[in-house]
This record gives C-alpha cells, structure tokens and sequence, in this order.
C-alpha cells in the first residue's frame, strides 16, 4: 500500500489522540503516504509529517452534507491520482453518518475500506451500568491501531510506540515550578468548580511557583478572576493564542492541571505531564489510554458516586444536580499530586 486516505473530522481531542497513531503508522511503514480529510480548524493543531498531507474542508466551500463531502472527496482523490498517487484504502477512524456515507461511495468503486470499532454496546452498558459495575472499555487509541492492521500496514501498537509520536519530554529553564493551568469546559458535567482552581492556583503561588492560565479568546474575564490579587505577578493569562503560540507556552510549564477536555490531549501532545480532573465522564470510556502517557487522573471514588459516568462525553446534564462528584476533588489533594509531578527530579 503505498497511498492511504484517513478520515477523522472532529473532535479536536480526538483528531489529537488519532495524530499519534497516524504518526506511528507512517514510522512503521516507511513507504506510506497518508491524506487526512478533517476541518481546517483541526489541522492547526495537529504534528506535521513529510509523508502527511491535510485535505482540510472549510465553511466557505459550502461542503456541508455527506453527499457533498464526497464529491470533494472525489474531486480530490482524481487529483492525487493525477499526481502519480492514487488512494489505495480508506481508514474511517471517525464512523459517524458522513464517514459511513463517504466510505460506502468509495467502496462501490473497489476501495478498500476499514471503520473502526465503536464499542457501542459496551460504552451503552457503561454509561447504564456505572463505571463502579463495569469493566475498562478497550482505548479508542488501540481501536484506531486496529483499523491500520486490518489493512495490512505493519502497525505495532504499545506505549513506547505511542510515546515516540509525543514532543519530547519538556525540561523548562525557569527555576520556579510554573503550573499550567486550563480550568474551563464547555460542558457542566466536566467543569471543576472555579473556587476550587483559583485555591490550586494560591495554593502553587503559595509556595512558590508560577501559574499560567490558559483559555479561549471570550474565556479571558473568567481567567482573570482565577488570579490571586495578592500574588498577581506569579500569573500569567493567556486567552486566544494561535495554536504555535499554545505549544510554545505549554513547553514553559512543567505540569498542566487539566479537565477532560482537549487541553488534556494538547499537553501531551506537546509532552507536559498532566494531572487531569474528571467528574461526569470517566477514563474506562476509553478516552485515556496508550498514546496518553504521562497523565494522573484525579477523580471521586466509583463506590462513592456509582453514577458516573453520567455522560461518555460530557453532554448530558447531571442527574445530581451539580456535579457533586466534581466537588468531592478537593484542591489541595490536585496541588499536592501536581507540585510532586512539577518538582519530581528537581
């Protein structure tokens, strides 16, 4: 196989977690190509490689329904072929309506296709059973390893594959332990509560450190809040960077603290330990899992809160009312458990 067409659209978290298996696959297989389709919105944040190439779709070429999408990708693919490059398979690591409909248009026409394997009926069991009741669903990092197998790539998956796609280990020159801080969510069911990350962030300047907090451009006055008047020059607030800007500043910090969101997956990515919080979701979904090293999950007890997850990806809203499992994640137990990953070696 010389030509392999990946299809991975959304989410940002996720399309992160499949740029490592990519990667892994292209280093295994040295005369591989691959085309990635996703949104242009993703691309600024995932790895380059000399044998990846992005086929972005954006707003303003009115693809929008599955069926116009694969009449882009059509018209893409008679291009590369032109080029001497013809898509020799497809790897749907996404399975959703539009990846279904692209891959059965291709298929009429002899392409090989592989989809990966969502683990439907497990995830479904999980979210009704409660993690405390279930057992860990397979990573989906793995089930995309699968998909590359299944076509015949030589694809070994492990975690020191998985780690030789991550940045380096970060070393930062700045003598003070710097905390990078990324405490919002878009969904009720991931968000620690504010109080809580603005005493970690006390608590760190406390001590000593530094704090860097990090957000979108309309999250800045929420950021802002989170600063400790007393220690205002320990913080730094960074709203609405570029995407290189984000990579240069996690590689200055020496542990992010995290929710489950795509802040988690970015610092890894860009080889930062992380201790991250979690409430609603849970890591035994899957989303946590080889290609993600480095990382301690803090979270309630199962026994204790028997409900969660009460979401697989944070959309649903609490049936408890406030997330009490996330209030249960005190900060003092995060700070201490992120001061010793910062200072480990120091």
């Amino acid at each position: 196989m010389k030509h392999l067409l990946v299809l991975r659209f959304s989410t940002l978290g996720d399309a992160s977690m499949a740029s490592v298996v990519v990667l892994s696959a292209l280093e295994q297989n040295p005369d591989l190509v691959i085309s990635w389709i996703t949104r242009s919105s993703v691309v600024e944040y995932l790895p380059k490689h000399p044998r990846l190439r992005y086929w972005t779709l954006q707003s303003t070429e009115g693809v929008h329904t599955p069926w116009s999408v694969l009449n882009w990708v059509r018209v893409r693919m008679r291009e590369a072929s032109a080029e001497g490059l013809p898509v020799d398979a497809v790897a749907d690591l996404q399975r959703n309506v539009r990846t279904q409909v692209i891959t059965a248009g291709l298929g009429w026409r002899g392409i090989r296709i592989e989809r990966i394997y969502k683990d439907r009926m497990a995830r479904r069991s999980l979210r009704l059973r409660g993690a405390y009741r279930s057992d860990e669903l397979v990573s989906v990092t793995t089930r995309m390893s699968e998909v590359f197998q299944r076509l015949g790539l030589a694809m070994t998956w492990s975690l020191e594959e998985a780690q030789k796609g991550l940045a380096s280990p970060i070393a930062p020159q700045i003598a003070a332990p710097t905390l990078l801080l990324a405490p919002l969510s878009r969904h009720k069911t991931k968000q620690w509560p504010l109080e809580s990350a603005k005493k970690l962030g006390s608590f760190w300047v406390g001590r000593g450190g530094n704090v860097i907090l990090l957000g979108t451009e309309g999250e800045k006055t929420r950021l802002e809040s989170l600063v400790d008047p007393a220690h205002k020059d320990s913080y730094r607030v960074h709203a609405g960077l570029t995407p290189s800007e984000q990579f240069d500043v996690r590689r200055t910090a020496h542990v992010a603290v995290t929710l489950d969101s795509p802040h988690l997956h970015l610092a890894v990515q860009a080889g930062l330990p992380v201790v991250s919080v979690w409430g609603g979701t849970h890591p035994k979904a899957g989303f946590l899992g080889l290609g993600h090293p480095h990382v301690d999950v803090m979270q309630a007890p199962d026994a204790a809160y028997p409900c969660r997850p009460c979401s697989l990806f944070g959309k649903n809203l609490c049936p408890l009312g406030d997330v009490p499992c996330m209030h249960a994640i005190t900060p003092e137990v995060v700070f201490e458990r992120a001061w010793t990953v910062a200072t480990k070696g120091a």
